[in-house]
């Protein structure tokens, strides 16, 4: 993780790293529940958001 973040410039202190992997875990596991959602190009993607 830290080879990785410093190729993007960012540093994550010591103190936050087992947070941002558990973070990152919760993520993938939020992308494997979308990615199996069917979706078109005509569906209402935001109907909630109004701006």
């Amino acid at each position: 993780m830290r080879e990785t973040s410093a190729m993007v410039g960012l540093s994550i202190a010591e103190e936050y790293i087992i947070g941002v992997k558990n973070y990152l875990q919760i993520s993938l596991r939020m992308m494997a529940v979308l990615e199996v959602v069917p979706l078109s190009i005509g569906d209402d993607f935001g109907p909630v958001f109004r701006a």
